[in-house]
């Protein structure tokens, strides 16, 4: 009897741990996606460098996390690996959720897209590619030669754009000129197109914002050829210009919208446009080319939050929030930096941490700052 029952022992102690074995995949699937699972994440199309490339939307941040991507969700302040294999630690490139070096990354449609940058014999070469919520699927969309920087990367119309820089040579040596390009990639076609370039000192394009098929950029450049390297102020004012760009793509009409000062902050959050000129500050919105008067004259303005009628402003190295329609009648300070704005968060530096704080509660005057709970994430570093 005794025989019996040990046996009986060793049968049912073989029998659980193959059952063990065959769930706990299971189940550690299951409790890593618990509260969150990458499925579910929805489009973040704020590109951003905030220690390293980032993707804002109002689900959360896409990041690259030591080259691997990683996903914060603010709702329950976790961060979760866009690898879904349990039996991966995601540490090696080995891991799906490996990416390497990049220069930025959005996510459209369940689909990540990214720019990587190669240098060969002193000639750059831009890649944009893709790849799905979980690592796999890679795919090369499409190549850009003789290009050794980027400036911006947008979606709007179901359309990518970007633009590139060529300003060495393949010897290292500095061009007098520097060639800027401006393109999109169609989402719907697969195809790139090279919208209009241009040659001239210093010159750069940075796409804006993008819609019913309206591009709206940056050009800055200089009249005539200027080293950094003998950087002196009064001569830079006299030859620097940058300007605000409407550009009609379907008939490649191209109109100044504004010419800055030199003395002029300005400001781009998502499609507002803010020209803060220390007399009269204004918002444009590059939705419908309106220009709005600001309440608050000698203000950096940074922040437009839509749906409550309130701005963000800066002023002493102070954060506050004004009302658009009551001015300074209603002018609270915030507490922190704002370093970006979705329309349900915004994130920034409270106590020299990465936080972010619910909109409801910034309107609402509460202090509700959270540390956001991102693995290596560094102290004081501000965005670039």
């Amino acid at each position: 009897m005794e025989k019996i029952n040990k046996s009986l022992n060793v049968h049912s102690i073989k029998k659980n741990l193959m059952m063990l074995i065959f769930i706990l995949p299971i189940l550690l699937c299951s409790c890593k996606d618990d509260n969150f699972t990458v499925n579910e994440i929805g489009n973040l199309t704020q590109s951003m460098i905030l220690n390293g490339e980032c993707a804002f939307g109002d689900d959360g941040i896409l990041l690259s996390n030591n080259s691997h991507l990683t996903f914060f969700n603010p709702e329950s302040n976790t961060e979760i690996s866009l690898c879904t294999r349990a039996d991966c630690y995601h540490s090696t490139s080995e891991c799906d959720a490996y990416i390497g070096s990049l220069r930025h990354m959005l996510l459209v449609n369940k689909c990540i897209y990214y720019l990587t940058m190669r240098k060969q014999d002193g000639i750059g070469k831009f890649k944009l590619n893709c790849m799905d919520c979980t690592g796999n699927n890679r795919k090369e969309l499409a190549e850009v030669n003789e290009a050794l920087d980027i400036e911006g990367f947008i979606y709007g119309d179901n359309l990518l754009s970007f633009s590139t820089r060529t300003y060495y040579d393949k010897d290292g040596n500095e061009l007098e000129k520097t060639k800027s390009r401006m393109f999109t990639y169609d989402l719907n076609t697969g195809k790139l197109c090279e919208l209009f370039s241009g040659e001239g000192f210093k010159l750069k394009f940075t796409p804006l914002y993008l819609e019913n098929g309206v591009l709206w950029y940056f050009k800055d450049y200089t009249t005539e050829p200027f080293l950094f390297k003998n950087f002196n102020y009064d001569e830079w004012e006299k030859i620097f210009r940058s300007e605000l760009h409407k550009f009609v793509i379907s008939t490649k009409e191209d109109t100044i919208i504004h010419t800055h000062k030199i003395s002029e902050d300005i400001a781009v959050d998502r499609c507002f446009y803010f020209i803060n000129d220390v007399q009269a500050p204004v918002m444009i919105d590059m939705r419908t080319g309106e220009k709005k008067a600001l309440p608050l004259s000698g203000s950096s303005y940074r922040f437009y939050l839509e749906e409550y009628n309130y701005l963000v402003y800066c002023s002493d190295q102070k954060f506050n929030l004004i009302s658009f329609s009551d001015g300074e009648k209603n002018v609270k300070e915030i507490e922190g930096m704002i370093s970006i704005a979705t329309g349900k968060y915004v994130y920034g530096f409270y106590n020299s941490y990465q936080s972010y704080m619910d909109i409801k509660d910034l309107i609402k005057g509460k202090n509700n700052w959270k540390k956001c709970n991102i693995e290596g994430l560094p102290e004081n570093q501000e965005t670039k």
